[in-house]
């Protein structure tokens, strides 16, 4: 499987460099596409109709109606083809069991996703022995610890998770933020 990257910014120019780099590198020969996220999906789902393979939809970055409706217009046509051509893969990846019941209702999604943990800190939150073990020995002392992964800036909800915080059940629960 090939992986073609993206650079760091997010400017049309750089989306159509993106996209002119994967139509220039992909494989006649592939056995399916992979699009990761809405605008690689984008990109995948063009490569899977024109030679007909199967196509996987990896959705790590959920965007769902009413913050799709909120992006610029460029997002927005970006997010509307998601919605309509993503119960067009033949298999759809999430990380979570919320994502995958939230996609099914909102994309009319025929099958359900396939769940796949994508955070090495997956399996240490669910035991969380690890992880209290490792702070105790810097000397702190958690109840529990609420561990919020992803990229950290606009459109991608910390606000929402520091707003949450004064609502959490108990004050002595811990916060760690994982993420570019």
């Amino acid at each position: 499987m090939d992986r073609v990257g993206q650079g760091r910014g997010n400017s049309w120019w750089e989306y159509f460099g993106f996209a002119a780099k994967v139509l220039r590198t992909k494989h006649r020969d592939a056995d399916f596409f992979m699009g990761h996220d809405m605008h690689g999906f984008l990109i995948a789902r063009l490569l899977a109709w024109i030679y007909r393979k199967p196509l996987i939809y990896h959705c790590h970055e959920y965007v769902d109606r009413s913050t799709g409706s909120q992006l610029n217009w460029g997002g927005r046509l970006v997010y509307f083809f998601q919605e309509y051509f993503a119960r067009t893969a033949d298999l759809v990846i999430v990380p979570d069991v919320d994502r995958a019941r939230l996609m099914m209702v909102e994309f009319k999604l025929p099958r359900t996703p396939l769940v796949v943990t994508n955070s090495p800190m997956d399996a240490v939150a669910f035991s969380g022995e690890k992880l209290h073990q490792a702070l105790e020995n810097k000397g702190k002392r958690f109840e529990r610890v609420v561990i919020r992964q992803g990229s950290v800036g606009p459109s991608h909800a910390i606000e929402t998770t520091l707003q949450s915080i004064p609502l959490w059940a108990n004050k002595k629960w811990g916060f760690v933020i994982l993420g570019p």
